[in-house]
């Protein structure tokens, strides 16, 4: 397929869903915005060359979506489900991954206090295959709401099932080492 054919269908792929719901909610007399925002995707193992170094040796990048919504309070949590449905994206010579579409996850409740304290609260199936992966999908929720200026990017928690974020990698860590240690114990007897 040559390029200005697969260009034209990428094209038609990404604006004719928002043409739709453009066109239903005309259709259904409701006053919709679009807004511009970032969705944090992440460079494996790039040490932070092609954009901000997070956990693990990789880099979180920006990529844009468009965004439909009616009021502005709920385009924190519009853009985090936009994050959720971000796939795997090529951007020139890397590929940026998103570590949310493997899981089973719903974005319960996206709360910001006035002096920008920011709960996220998600339920469901996290599929992890390590620590890394929880300090990824930790660092794209951050990075993701760091672009609203009513968020203190210091002062967020995420809670899955109602667990913090940070305690389910620190009994990752302790999983880890605890089979490290089992499994030495194995093989020495």
């Amino acid at each position: 397929m040559n390029k200005k054919l697969l260009l034209a269908l990428l094209t038609f792929i990404l604006i004719f869903p928002l043409l739709a719901v453009l066109i239903l909610t005309f259709a259904q007399g409701k006053t919709q915005n679009i807004a511009t925002a970032k969705v944090y995707l992440v460079a494996l193992a790039d040490n932070g060359k092609y954009g901000k170094k997070v956990a693990c040796n990789d880099s979180l990048v920006s990529y844009e979506r468009k965004i439909l919504f009616e009021n502005e309070k709920d385009l924190t949590a519009l853009t985090i489900k936009e994050l959720f449905n971000a796939r795997e994206v090529s951007k020139g010579a890397f590929v940026l991954y998103n570590f949310f579409p493997d899981s089973q996850l719903i974005l319960d409740d996206v709360t910001v206090y006035e002096d920008g304290t920011t709960l996220v609260h998600f339920s469901g199936n996290l599929k992890l295959n390590g620590v890394c992966d929880v300090q990824r999908l930790e660092a794209q929720v951050k990075e993701t709401l760091s672009q609203f200026a009513n968020i203190n990017v210091n002062d967020i928690t995420i809670y899955i099932n109602g667990k913090e974020t940070g305690l389910i990698a620190n009994s990752l860590k302790r999983t880890q080492n605890l089979s490290t240690k089992y499994s030495t114990q194995t093989l020495s007897n």
